[in-house]
């Protein structure tokens, strides 16, 4: 037979092959760089030496050559999702580990000469930015605060008024006739001295014809007696410890005393012994009679101290009331404040005094105290919002101080300095008061964390040192990630282009096959034209006779008659001998034998061709392929090429069933035989059992 081909279709195969071959340098010539590549990305990061990273980026290139080539191969041949989705997951993995690599190379000699000046900026635009966002907080708080405490002051004007006007109906004449009788009078009163004194002071400065000054001289006078007292009380508290010592010391000594009078021999003399022992127990009783009298005096001062500090209190109320001091004070401090030279530490203690006399008058006053509470928890609201106040204020001068000139440093030191920079801006900024009010919407959205974190991003990417692999990472999360893109897609290129050469391949080669099969099937419809035709398929003559024995044998005369079925018709065939199972037999010579399996070779140069005869196997026709699936593999292979118009003879029990390669059922067959033609260039007829 021979095959007739125009000058045209010579011409387009000849150019598919020198394309494809050219396709296929070029995919070695990208594996070639993509294996350089991903060896310079592993060394020193996966590898402690560089002939591993070599020899790892050698396999994963020839993995991924090998796909390249003939993954659209693999992929069609293949009908187990399982071992589909294996193909698929090797791919991608080598896929990523090389591009990867690639990336991890390129990316770093594409930030090599621009990194250090790229990162300076970048550490200097995270400064600015929190620096300013920090302050822009502190000056709106700082207003925030100024109208928040003149509005407390305000409001504690009024509650001073109101307690103006409960001193007034509250305080009680001055009556010291049970104080002397208590305590002034009593000789058993240890500070009876002090409160008979501080009396006669309030006697004197509370006479109806004293003037201010003689009440501002008695309340000197208070203040130096309960000096006295405090003093007093101290040095109290001081003997009361050294007569615990005093009592430790002696009632070890008297232990010990008891311990030698039991421990006496018989016969000693104990009456040295018996008077240690007595004069112990004296020294004993008396340190703890010490003890309670320290400790009565000691109660007694204290007694003193408040009933003195009540006196003051009175007295105060009587020189003008402690509202009218608080509505001075808050004068003072909202003066100080509007003229913007407040002293934040002397306005804390001022208020704090306040707070403190508020206290001492709910104690001495007899009316209804309802006031001065309210009083007493307006100035504790009061002293936080002074104390807030100081600290934006300390923060302000701090972030203003480091809002200074921002100098570009060298690139040998300017990260140490950067750093000391960003350390210091997080100490101001976590030094800064929360905000709790409703107020305003852009104090309550700043966050000092999210701040200091922004911080620590700058100083972990931009400052500390990295592996490669970080280093890779960072780059893309900068403003400058222009280059990395580019190197990860110059990656991606160097593998996947290769990839598609090989799908471009796989195309033109099945083109080819294509365009070999329909050559072929003209060749044998010209070459079988005058063949007898049955359901339109044509019975082509195989080179080797064969036949399916299907009964049992009839004998006359020694011979062996058997029923057998040939290309579907009936027949009765003589054999040798009796016992031949139903099953293919083959005629060779002159003789028929049973087949043995064997391998389908088509003739080519240099060999003999030979039918195909197989056990347990299944077949597939598709796309003028015909594929073959045998008992121990578990996908179909390429078996051969070839038309559709092929007889198929399908033996069931005594019947037999001619259809088309294209109609071969997807079910496991005992035996199938591939029969090839006379010229053993072509399949014949294909018989399945």
């Amino acid at each position: 037979m021979s095959e007739h081909r125009s000058p045209e279709t010579i011409n387009q195969g000849s150019a598919q092959k020198g394309g494809v071959y050219i396709l296929r340098i070029a995919t070695v010539l990208l594996a070639i760089v993509s294996w350089w590549a991903t060896a310079q990305g592993m060394k020193n990061y996966v590898f402690s030496t560089n002939w591993q990273s070599y020899l790892a980026s050698l396999a994963i290139q020839s993995i991924l050559l090998g796909l390249n080539f003939y993954l659209p191969t693999f992929w069609r041949y293949t009908s187990s999702g399982l071992t589909k989705l294996g193909i698929a997951l090797l791919s991608f993995i080598v896929l990523l580990c090389s591009s990867w690599f690639s990336y991890v190379y390129i990316v770093q000699r594409a930030y090599d000469e621009s990194w250090n000046s790229t990162s300076q900026l970048l550490v200097q635009s995270t400064y600015r930015q929190e620096l300013y966002e920090a302050l822009d907080y502190s000056e709106e708080y700082d207003e925030v605060l100024r109208g928040s405490i003149g509005s407390q002051i305000n409001s504690i004007y009024a509650k001073a008024k109101d307690v103006e006007a409960v001193e007034k109906h509250s305080i009680e004449p001055f009556d010291p006739t049970a104080d002397l009788d208590k305590y002034a009078n009593n000789t058993e009163f240890f500070s009876s001295r002090e409160v008979d004194s501080a009396i006669q002071i309030m006697e004197n400065a509370l006479r109806e014809d004293a003037s201010a000054n003689d009440r501002e001289l008695a309340a000197e006078q208070l203040l130096l007696i309960i000096t006295q007292i405090e003093s007093e009380i101290d040095t109290l508290k001081n003997d009361i410890e050294r007569t615990d010592a005093a009592i430790t010391s002696a009632e070890r000594n008297l232990r010990s005393a008891q311990d030698r009078l039991t421990n006496a021999v018989e016969g000693q003399d104990i009456e040295a012994l018996e008077r240690a022992v007595d004069s112990a127990t004296q020294n004993y009783e008396s340190q703890q009679a010490r003890k309670r009298e320290q400790e009565d005096n000691l109660n007694d001062c204290q007694t003193a101290l408040r009933l003195l500090n009540q006196y003051l209190t009175r007295l105060n109320i009587s020189s003008g009331g402690s509202g009218t001091q608080i509505s001075s004070a808050l004068r003072d401090i909202q003066s100080n404040i509007l003229e913007g030279s407040i002293n934040l530490e002397d306005t804390e203690k001022k208020v704090r005094e306040i707070f403190e006399q508020i206290q001492a008058s709910d104690d001495t006053l007899s009316a209804d105290v309802t006031t001065y509470q309210e009083l007493m928890n307006e100035i504790e609201s009061f002293i936080r919002s002074i104390q807030n106040y100081s600290l934006v204020k300390a923060s302000m001068q701090t972030l203003q101080g480091l809002s200074g000139d921002i100098p570009t440093e060298s690139e040998s030191v300017w990260k140490e300095q950067w750093l000391t920079r960003l350390v210091n801006l997080k100490s101001a900024i976590g030094s800064m008061p929360s905000y709790i009010g409703t107020e305003s919407q852009a104090l309550s959205a700043y966050n000092r964390a999210t701040s200091m974190n922004n911080l620590d991003d700058a100083i972990q990417k931009y400052i500390f040192e990295h592996n490669v692999a970080d280093q890779a990472l960072i780059y893309f999360s900068t403003p400058y990630r222009s280059l990395a893109i580019f190197s990860l897609v110059l990656a991606l290129f160097l593998d996947l282009a290769a990839f598609v050469t090989g799908f471009i391949i796989d195309v033109v080669d099945q083109h080819q096959m294509k365009m070999a099969s329909a050559l072929q099937s003209e060749a044998l419809k010209d070459e079988y034209a005058e063949a007898e035709v049955e359901d339109r398929i044509p019975l082509s003559p195989t080179a080797r006779r064969y036949i399916y024995l299907i009964g049992d044998y009839v004998k006359e005369d020694e011979h062996f008659y058997y029923q057998a079925l040939e290309d579907g018709t009936q027949i009765e065939v003589e054999l040798p001998k009796a016992g031949f199972q139903p099953g293919f037999l083959v005629e060779t010579a002159t003789q028929f034998s049973l087949v043995e399996p064997q391998e389908l070779i088509i003739c080519q140069a240099g060999k003999e061709s030979a039918d195909g005869i197989y056990h347990n196997v299944r077949l597939q026709y598709s796309d003028d392929i015909l594929y073959i699936k045998k008992d121990n593999q578990q996908d179909f292979t390429y078996l051969v090429s070839e038309f559709n118009d092929i007889p198929v003879y399908q033996v069931r029990k005594n019947d037999c069933i001619l259809g088309s390669i294209q109609d071969i059922p997807p079910q496991l067959w005992n035996t199938a035989i591939v029969a090839l033609n006379g010229r053993g260039t072509h399949v014949a007829a294909i018989y399945l059992n």
